[in-house]
């Protein structure tokens, strides 16, 4: 099973290693748990029209936009009753999620359709007979969600997509839905523990060249916001940070940074989170933090605010550092 979100991610009948056997032997392992498969009588024939779009995101974070598979009017409905309200600007959709514990619980996702005369809610109360892009825009506010407190909630989110003026079938919309119940503009870390703050106020940042008892790398506290573990590759690209970050307006966007650990025994750069050296003796290190305009396109000019949490993380080092981000793009 997937620890992430609970789904069937293989089953395995060899002795040795990994092995994803056929869809047949899938098929023969679990139809005891489905009876009437092979039954004509109780079969159903499926709608079809099936669209699937996998959603991650995290508290106050925007998921990124599902485009509909119509350019006219659409409306979205709940496959099941009582899941979705409509207030005109936006609609709730209550989804049932299982928490970290094994608990099924819900989380109301604020959710609305993006036209080209503006957002309205699912039942497209503001109605737009501009042809164009139709989205749907997802976001987790906690005016909306007073009592989450599992740290991660992962499930399934089903929505009917049909032609306002017509009222057919668009599409059947499957949304596999992981969220993460963290704030972003708050700091991580618990009261007392060490941290080294540094501040971005430009473009560009070097942080502080440190030296520890062993040779690190620099890991992301969150899921989505750069490695979770270290590595020991020598060399690599840069990696690419989603920072979510507010504008003066108060809005979230995410933004992309380019981070690379550069280390003082050699004139190279590697990966953020290798903990490469040169020799046995500890190499002081650094993280390189750049924006670019080519990774952010769309983004709008303004002024940006926020943090990035990481730990600086070797072999009997963990150093917690914790950027403030205040630039202007």
């Amino acid at each position: 099973m997937a620890q992430v979100d609970n789904t069937v991610a293989a089953i395995h009948s060899v002795a040795q290693g990994n092995s994803g056997p056929s869809a047949a032997y899938v098929y023969n392992q679990i139809k005891s748990t489905m009876p009437w498969t092979n039954n004509p009588s109780f079969a159903v024939v499926g709608e079809g029209k099936l669209s699937v779009a996998n959603r991650s995101q995290t508290l106050s974070v925007p998921a990124e936009p599902v485009v509909m598979r119509s350019n006219a009017d659409v409306k979205l409905a709940a496959l099941y009753n009582n899941r979705l309200k409509h207030f005109g600007s936006y609609s709730l959709f209550e989804a049932r999620l299982r928490a970290t514990g094994g608990s099924i619980e819900s989380v109301n996702v604020r959710m609305q359709l993006r036209t080209p005369c503006g957002l309205t809610d699912l039942n497209a109360s503001q109605t737009c007979g501009t042809a164009g892009t139709r989205q749907l825009e997802m976001n987790v506010l906690p005016q909306d969600n007073a009592l989450l407190t599992s740290p991660a909630y992962s499930g399934w989110m089903t929505l009917r997509v049909t032609d306002r003026q017509n009222n057919q079938l668009v599409s059947n919309l499957v949304m596999p839905y992981n969220f993460t119940n963290y704030d972003p503009f708050t700091s991580p870390f618990t009261p007392g523990t060490q941290v080294t703050t540094v501040n971005m106020t430009g473009q560009h940042l070097e942080t502080p060249r440190v030296t520890h008892k062993s040779n690190f790398g620099f890991v992301a506290v969150h899921p989505g916001q750069g490695p979770l573990a270290t590595t020991t590759a020598t060399s690599g690209e840069s990696t690419t940070i989603q920072v979510p970050l507010k504008n003066a307006k108060g809005e979230v966007k995410l933004v992309n940074l380019s981070a690379l650990r550069k280390f003082g025994c050699t004139s190279g750069s590697g990966i953020m989170n290798s903990v490469a050296g040169c020799g046995s003796t500890p190499a002081s290190a650094y993280l390189d933090l750049r924006f670019w305009y080519g990774n952010n396109p769309g983004l709008p000019a303004g002024r940006y605010t926020g943090m990035l949490p990481l730990i600086e993380k070797g072999d009997g080092v963990e150093q917690a550092m914790l950027v403030n981000i205040d630039i202007n793009i």
